[in-house]
């Protein structure tokens, strides 16, 4: 009983107690909201403080980023678009959109210096090689060349393994620098543009080509393409006088003929279809001067006896025409 008294003589005394802040709401919310304005103020300035703070970071971003963008579009050369093409597709601090459009156009860099490269080595070796086949191709002594012989034929055409280098050659480069511009290493990319007299020789193996092909017209262009590129050169000249002779252009060929003798004398065949522009002419004691002279000069000459039965043919026209005066 005693004990029972005690606890509630205490229990009276906690109850008269005056109650914690916390457990006052007349003294607890008025504090507690001015504690929780304060506290979100400070937050809401250190939040704009930093939104400010970042805002201009982003516009320095956006700043750099688009200077850089000016700068690829004033670039020429392809090593300085790499190297700029590679920064803004790499660095972290470039805007995401320009990040993007920089990445696509590092691979459009690479896929362009590819293609230039590919399609600079196909031409070069394709004109070297042609060039080359016209060196044995022009010394024929006619250009009724028989295609349908698989020796000539081969002789006329590249063949398909010297294709296939070829085109292997072209890849092999274009990767090399494609990767190169991928990585932002700088490369030289130059157009190896043959020389003149390359491509002259070039174009008149073109243009045997298609003579061979009976396009005759094609082949009086390239014929003379090649003369313009190197006007020394005789086997167009020659050729071009050929085309003459086929059209029945005597005299026109005539002028050819020797004119491709004047620039290189030691050329057979424009010697020989001298004699035949001369006998189609009925000027036969000229024509039996320049066979004579072309004979000496050339014993070996593969069509001399073509020639020599051409001439002896006119001959006879000739002297039926001077029997009919009579």
């Amino acid at each position: 009983m005693q004990i029972a008294l005690a606890l509630r003589d205490i229990q009276q005394q906690v109850d008269s107690l005056p109650p914690p802040v916390y457990r006052n709401p007349a003294i607890f919310l008025p504090v507690a909201g001015t504690i929780i304005i304060g506290v979100f103020t400070l937050l809401v300035q250190l939040s704009i403080a930093n939104d400010q703070k970042n805002l201009k970071v982003l516009e320095m971003h956006h700043s750099n980023s688009n200077k850089l963008v000016e700068l690829y579009g004033q670039a020429s050369d392809v090593n300085d678009r790499s190297a700029l093409a590679k920064m803004m597709a790499q660095a972290p601090w470039i805007v995401s959109e320009v990040q993007a459009w920089a990445k696509l156009e590092q691979e459009r860099l690479a896929t362009d210096a590819g293609q230039a490269v590919k399609k600079n080595v196909q031409q070069r070796e394709t004109v070297t090689l042609e060039a080359t086949k016209a060196e044995t191709l022009a010394l024929a002594p006619h250009e009724d060349l028989d295609t349908t012989d698989p020796a000539a034929q081969k002789a006329l055409e590249l063949s398909e393994e010297q294709t296939k280098e070829i085109e292997k050659r072209a890849e092999d480069e274009a990767q090399a620098v494609e990767e190169a511009v991928r990585e932002g290493t700088p490369v030289q990319i130059e157009v190896d543009a043959p020389s003149s007299r390359t491509k002259s020789r070039s174009l008149w193996y073109q243009g045997y080509r298609a003579y061979q092909k009976r396009d005759f017209d094609e082949a009086k262009v390239l014929y003379t393409k090649s003369r313009d590129q190197d006007p020394k050169y005789a086997p167009p000249v020659n050729s071009l006088g050929r085309i003459e002779l086929k059209d029945k252009n005597y005299a026109e060929a005539e002028i050819l003929f020797r004119q491709a003798l004047k620039l290189d004398p030691g050329y057979s065949p424009a010697a020989f279809n001298l004699v035949l522009a001369l006998a189609y002419q009925l000027r036969i004691d000229e024509a039996q001067k320049q066979f004579d002279r072309a004979s000496r000069k050339w014993k070996n000459y593969k069509n001399k006896n073509g020639v020599k039965e051409i001439l002896r043919r006119q001959r006879t026209i000739l002297e039926r025409k001077q029997k009919a005066h009579e």
